[in-house]
């Protein structure tokens, strides 16, 4: 309606210049038609000034500003709790992906170093008490033993420091006697099982099966309980001895 108005008042004011000209024409002309163009311009502008003041009803604006707040609550509250959701959701997702991992105290990790370092004591007992002990596994055990009594603190690595010097000069029955003191198994030094000797056949085919064990990573050798693994232990393999020193997943 509105733009049938704004049309009409245009079309007013075109005709009421025209008209305009052509009266101001034939009063110069003196061709008497000048009264009658003047009044024709004249009806033209009301025309357009009675279209110009309908074009800009104050109605019709009524109306639209009334409309407007309509759309809007259709829309807004929708958005708003769309924004509300990705919010709470971006904020539980950043609470997940930001929780910290739980590190090893430190006195995790030196439970940790002596558990090794009993084993590594362990192995050479075991393989002295047994008269099986070859300088290459005890050169081994002692750069294991060297390692990783660094790594203590307070009285552990004082009494692990004199455990490695005994074991270094092959003084094996006070290196017993400190290796139980410390906590260490008793069975590693017990007597040969005679009826084991009845059975050899039966212990060859454990012995084949344990000797089958195969680590893909030293992650899988720590969790079974065998690290640190050195040459000719089950399991053992180039791989997993980085540095190439015959011990592996130290």
């Amino acid at each position: 309606m509105k733009k049938m108005w704004m049309f009409i008042g245009l079309i007013s004011l075109l005709v009421a210049i025209i008209f305009v000209i052509i009266a101001a024409i034939s009063a110069i002309i003196k061709n008497n038609k000048a009264k009658k163009n003047f009044i024709i311009s004249g009806i033209a502008f009301v025309v357009f000034f009675v279209a110009v003041a309908a074009s800009s009803d104050p109605a019709s604006q009524e109306v639209t500003k009334k409309e407007e707040p309509h759309v809007k609550e259709n829309v807004i509250p929708k958005k708003e709790t769309e924004i509300n959701e990705s919010v709470a959701v971006d904020s539980q997702s950043a609470i997940v992906n930001t929780t910290p991992k739980k590190e090893p105290t430190e006195a995790e990790w030196q439970a940790s170093y002596r558990e090794i370092l009993l084993k590594e004591a362990s192995r050479y007992l075991e393989l002295t008490h047994k008269k099986t002990i070859t300088a290459a596994s005890k050169a081994a055990s002692v750069k294991v033993l060297k390692k990783y009594t660094e790594k203590l603190t307070g009285e552990d690595e004082e009494k692990f420091e004199k455990l490695t010097s005994l074991i270094q000069k092959d003084n094996f029955d006070k290196a017993k006697q400190l290796y139980l003191s410390l906590g260490g198994k008793k069975s590693i030094f017990a007597a040969p099982n005679k009826k084991a000797a009845n059975t050899k056949e039966s212990t060859t085919k454990k012995e084949t099966v344990k000797n089958n064990v195969t680590y893909k990573n030293c992650t899988q050798v720590k969790a079974a309980g065998a690290a640190p693994l050195h040459k000719g232990d089950p399991g053992y393999s180039r791989k997993l001895d980085k540095d190439g020193d015959g011990v592996a997943c130290e």
